[in-house]
């Protein structure tokens, strides 16, 4: 998780600052799947580190735009929330 902390920032910024958003988005989506059933973590490890000092927050928007385009939160993350779905109340 440590060695990947910088990747979406790393993706985001092919687009913010290089104008090439096409390899922005494949940049995170590559992010998306390599971690798999840790996304959901990697996300709020994401969002707790940019709330520090003076980071644009606009990164986190979009790397949480990114989860959403390619199914929202993903293993067991979504699995808990089609259970709950499920669950009568």
């Amino acid at each position: 998780m440590i060695e990947l902390h910088d990747d979406a920032y790393d993706a985001w910024l092919l687009g913010a600052r290089g104008g090439d958003w096409v390899a922005a988005n494949a940049a995170a989506q590559e992010l998306i799947e390599n971690l798999g059933d840790s996304i959901g973590f990697y996300l709020r490890f994401y969002e707790a580190d940019n709330a520090t000092g003076d980071k644009d927050r606009r990164q986190v928007a979009w790397l949480s735009e990114r989860v959403q385009a390619v199914g929202g939160r993903v293993g067991r993350d979504a699995s808990r929330d089609q259970e709950e779905r499920r669950s009568p109340v």
